[in-house]
C-alpha cells in the first residue's frame, strides 16, 4: 500500500512511475551496496513522462554517473 501511495503521489505531482518486481538480486546488492540479508522486493522508478507520444531515443549514462556509493 505504501508503494501504491508513493506512485499516486508522484502522479499527482506530474511524474511517472514504473514498478519493477523482478530483478537480479545479486547484481542489485552489488550495485547499491545493499546488505546480503536484505531482500529487495520492489523497485519503483520515478521520472518525467514524455511530452509526446513518440518514443525518445535512449541515451544511457555510464553507471558511474547514476550510481552512488557508501549507502544503500
Amino acid at each position: 500500500m505504501a508503494a501504491m501511495g508513493l506512485c499516486y503521489e508522484a502522479t499527482s505531482l506530474g511524474l511517472g512511475t514504473c514498478m519493477i518486481g523482478t530483478m537480479n538480486q545479486e547484481k542489485l546488492h552489488q550495485a547499491f551496496g545493499i546488505p546480503k540479508e536484505r531482500v529487495v522486493r520492489l523497485i519503483i522508478t520515478v521520472g518525467y513522462p514524455a511530452k509526446s507520444g513518440e518514443p525518445r531515443r535512449k541515451i544511457r549514462k555510464d553507471l558511474d554517473e547514476v550510481l552512488g556509493y557508501n549507502h544503500w
